[in-house]
Parts: C-alpha cells; sequence; structure tokens
C-alpha cells in the first residue's frame, strides 16, 4: 500500500504554486483598481428587468410575494443599489413583521454605499419588534467601518431588553470598530 503523505505535501506544493500565480496575474488589475483607472463595480448600473419585477412585486397584496421580492433584491447585493429608495418606501408602508425584516436583510446585502441605507437602519434600531432591531443591528455589523456614522445609535441600542438584540449590537460596535 501506498504512503498517503507524499501525496499530501505534492497537493500543498501545487496549491501553494496556484495561488502564487493566480496572486501575481492579479497584480495589475488590483493596481490599476487602486488607482481607480478601472471600475470593479460600475455606480449606478442600471436595473434589469428582473430587478424590475421585484421592485414591482414589493406592492404584491400578498406578503409572502412581498417578502420573496425582498429577499431577491438583498441576493443580488450592492448591483441594485438603485432599489434602495423603493425598499425604503415598501419598508415604511409595510405592516406585516416578517416582511420589514426581508427588507431591512436587503438593505443590510446592498450595503452602505447607496444613500439611505444607514439611515434606515439606524432608524429601525429603535423599531418596537425584537427582530426587527436584531437584523438592524446584524446588518449594520456586516457593513464594518463603512458604518461608522451609525456608532451613536448602536451604542444607544447597546442596553437593549431583549438579550439576542443587546448581543447583535455588541458585535457590530466590535465589527464597525
Amino acid at each position: 500500500m501506498m504512503n498517503p503523505r507524499p501525496m499530501r505535501r505534492m497537493r500543498t506544493t501545487v496549491n501553494r504554486s496556484w495561488r502564487a500565480g493566480i496572486l501575481i496575474a492579479l497584480t495589475p488589475l488590483l493596481a490599476a483598481a487602486c488607482a481607480s483607472e478601472i471600475e470593479l463595480v460600475p455606480e449606478n448600473k442600471p436595473l434589469t428587468p428582473e430587478s424590475l419585477g421585484w421592485i414591482e412585486q414589493l406592492e404584491a397584496v400578498e406578503a409572502q410575494d412581498r417578502y420573496e421580492a425582498a429577499q431577491a433584491l438583498g441576493k443580488k447585493g450592492p448591483e441594485v443599489e438603485l432599489a434602495v429608495p423603493a425598499l425604503i418606501t415598501a419598508l415604511s408602508k409595510e405592516e406585516v413583521v416578517g416582511v420589514r425584516w426581508g427588507i431591512i436583510w436587503a438593505l443590510g446585502r446592498i450595503g452602505p454605499a447607496a444613500p439611505g441605507v444607514l439611515d434606515t437602519l439606524v432608524t429601525a434600531l429603535s423599531d418596537p419588534d425584537d427582530h426587527i432591531r436584531h437584523e438592524a443591528a446584524r446588518a449594520l455589523g456586516t457593513m464594518g467601518p463603512s458604518a461608522k456614522s451609525a456608532l451613536p445609535a448602536l451604542e444607544a441600542a447597546s442596553g437593549d431588553r431583549n438579550s439576542a438584540v443587546e448581543e447583535a449590537v455588541r458585535l457590530a460596535i466590535e465589527s464597525i470598530g
């Protein structure tokens, strides 16, 4: 029977070589991106017909349809930055907690670069529902240092009556720095 250890060493060496090759190949691209010669994420990318359909579905009669629309937009992340005003409007009209949670989640996934996202998440920290406050804190935490302007609101929410929310707030503050 063959000893498996030499094969493991060979695979590790090949993996390291491969990684080094990728890094060398990407260096000019990363240097150009840092020098702002190219855009890694184009600004104001137009919304696709699919995304426009999800935005329209935010006004559906059934709560499940509105939730699915928010989730679909959130999964697209910063690519659907132009959908933020529709999400914020839908959040202000929404009464179903599960759908509101989905919209908060989507805003967190789209990120802090989109106008209105940070302010909406900060406002959600004072929502009467524990699930909404928890998701708002979690979403802010995932944004890291780019959500620094939310630190005062997070610190104010650090004594939340719900221990899960309090923990999410603590983690968000740590993550933001």
